[in-house]
């Protein structure tokens, strides 16, 4: 973890000490050691704050920070620890022990400022060019990747940057944190809502019956729709629509096709479809950052266009822990068929609300979706939430799961210095499948709108929150991971699926034009995601196919341990020829993935060694992309 402590001014002299400490440590784990034998406490440095009067650190007079400890007239680490946030209590004594020395030889103090986060004044760098008496003060960091985040199939180039991310982040109070990912070809392979139609034509759930979901407005001509629903199923229907009327009303329809039944049948159409050849299943690669993030106390959550009823049970699929109110999907209007007269409401709505224990009259959280369902489970759908739109939806999605969370946490505060403000909350990481530039989508035609959504949706996340701050040299930023589709064909081969890296690249590029200091890691990690082929199965892959010259040779075949190159109309083979084996670097479902990497030295970049005594002239050399020096409010 590295954080900034800035600048204790103590000398006309002008002296500036920066001390940084990065460790990265790789231990394999032993047996307990004995019990130690019981030591005398260490003890607390404690300072008057009568000698400390007229300092202010991080924008507070001393006598406001010592008033966070039972004794107001000392200021002690805890007080620092309370208005810093920070948790390091070694650091905190030897920052303490700074001050005292400065104090020891009889110097005025001056102000101490700390800036952290996104409203930054001054940093390490401009500290040591300006020497205006500034202390500067660096958080040591450990942080042991390997032992918090297994490699799978990710590849080496992206474990590395996603290492080195998450390293940094260490140094942020997690809470004001925010990762957020798509659902379909994101956390999983293939799609829910297209799953979803299909089992429920194929069980009959789905028919066509004006009491569920008849044809919509849109497409085909009313001329046209009696001819229609004779020759076409419901599931055809949906795939027309698609590019008949566009992804809004394709959306729309996975949803009021299940129109009238019970929560409780579209949840046995979830089961039946997981073990079909087209369910979704999850990257377990995937599964395992959404994991670390949310047991480290970040907000973590996912959002998605697919059915609310879908996205519910396939994101606890995950085995993430993350809860019901970290997920968002397209949502529905439920009622009691029991009570005639009651207004429906949103599904969403329902859950978040919590339910109320009639025995104690006290509101608690539904632990998971088994327990919606043994409350609502009998209710019925009604009508379908309008779909969120291209530019915003994600990221009202997003900003929702952060509200809730502001929202969770200040109703429990014990004292109003621990209430969260959302303004403060930083989106570190967006991850998706299907992006467009943003600016396609800003204006209001309807052609341009619908082009946008062909490049995709999953932009609208990067609008939910601000970006987190990457000024100057101190590395930092919202981080970027893309999936890059491909699709494994009957004959075993895969292929790219067109725009969708040219869709990216264009997006990424804005956001770096319009958020110049916020845009941290470019992550694009490959995935089959799209299985055509009667053997095979989707997931990472961990060398991405490369294009040959066009005057090379192409090839068909893949010999056992190789790979065919080839352009995207080549459609290169990363398989063997024999169908009934998949191919190398594909499998990563939990009985097929990868082996897990060994236990080595995390690949965060090692530390600078620290600069020799006296020597404060200037920074000593930053490793590439180290852990970031900043810190949120």
């Amino acid at each position: 973890m590295v954080l900034m402590k800035n600048f204790f001014q103590h000398s006309t002299l002008g002296i500036c000490l920066l001390t940084l400490l990065l460790t990265s440590a790789c231990s394999e784990k032993k047996a307990p050691p004995p019990a130690p034998i019981p030591q005398a406490p260490v003890a607390k440095t404690s300072l008057q704050v009568s000698q400390l009067m007229g300092l202010t650190i991080n924008g507070q007079d001393v006598a406001e920070v010592a008033a966070f400890s039972p004794d107001p007239q000392l200021l002690e680490a805890d007080d620092l620890a309370k208005a810093l946030g920070i948790k390091n209590d070694t650091y905190l004594e030897s920052a303490l022990k700074t001050i005292q020395s400065q104090l020891q030889t009889g110097t005025p103090l001056k102000n101490v400022s700390v800036f952290l986060g996104s409203l930054p004044e001054k940093y390490a760098a401009e500290c040591i060019e300006d020497l205006e008496g500034d202390l500067c003060l660096i958080e040591p960091v450990v942080f042991n990747c390997a032992e918090n985040l297994e490699q799978k199939n990710w590849s080496d180039e992206n474990y590395t940057k996603l290492c080195r991310s998450l390293g940094r982040l260490k140094a942020y109070k997690p809470e004001y944190l925010v990762a957020v990912f798509d659902g379909d070809n994101t956390m999983w392979y293939q799609d829910v809502s297209n799953a979803g139609v299909k089992k429920g034509v194929d069980s009959k759930r789905v028919v066509w019956d004006v009491a569920k979901a008849e044809l919509l407005s849109v497409y085909p001509s009313p001329t046209e729709r009696a001819a229609y629903t004779k020759q076409k199923t419901p599931y055809d229907y949906y795939q027309e629509l698609y590019k008949k009327a566009g992804p809004l009303w394709n959306y729309n329809f996975a949803a009021l096709a299940f129109k009238g039944l019970p929560l409780k049948e579209t949840f046995a159409n979830f089961q039946e479809f997981k073990t079909e050849p087209y369910g979704p299943i999850p990257f377990p690669e995937m599964s395992d950052l959404l994991k670390y993030l949310n047991d480290q106390g970040m907000v973590a959550g996912v959002v998605s266009a697919s059915p609310v009823f879908g996205v519910y049970p396939m994101v606890e699929s995950l085995n993430s822990g993350i809860s019901l109110d970290r997920m968002e999907g397209l949502d529905v209007f439920i009622k009691d068929p029991k009570a005639v007269d009651s207004l429906p409401i949103r599904l969403s709505r329902l859950i978040n609300q919590g339910r109320l224990d009639t025995a104690t009259g006290q509101v608690s959280k539904f632990n998971n979706y088994q327990e919606v369902l043994e409350t609502y489970g009998d209710w019925i759908i009604v009508d379908v939430d309008q779909v969120i739109n291209a530019r915003g939806g994600k990221g009202v999605q997003s900003r929702s799961i952060a509200r809730r969370h502001v929202a969770d946490r200040n109703r429990k505060a014990q004292t109003p210095g621990d209430r969260i403000d959302i303004d403060d909350m930083r989106l570190i990481l967006i991850g998706g499948d299907n992006f467009a530039a943003p600016t396609d989508i800003e204006n209001p035609q309807g052609d341009r709108l619908k082009a946008a959504l062909e490049g995709g949706n999953d932009q609208g996340m990067s609008e939910g929150l601000p970006f987190l701050e990457k000024p100057g040299t101190v590395p930092g930023g919202t981080d970027i991971v893309f999936i890059r589709r491909y699709e494994l064909g009957e004959t075993q081969q895969v292929t790219p699926k067109k725009g969708k890296l040219e869709n990216f690249e264009e997006f990424v590029a804005q956001q770096k034009l319009i958020r110049p200091t916020t845009v941290g890691e470019i992550i694009v990690q490959g995935a089959i995601t799209d299985v055509k082929a009667e053997v095979g199965t989707g997931g990472f892959l961990k060398t991405l196919p490369t294009a040959v010259p066009e005057s090379a040779p192409s090839t068909t075949e893949t010999q056992p341990g190789t790979e065919t190159q080839g352009t995207p109309e080549t459609a290169p083979s990363l398989l063997p020829p024999t169908p009934t084996a998949p191919a190398t670097p594909l499998p990563s479902n939990p009985e097929a993935a990868a082996p897990p990497s060994p236990a080595v030295p995390t690949p965060v970049p090692p530390a600078p060694p620290a600069p020799p005594a006296g020597s404060v002239d200037k920074l000593p050399p930053l490793p590439p992309s180290p852990p970031s020096l900043e810190r949120l409010p």
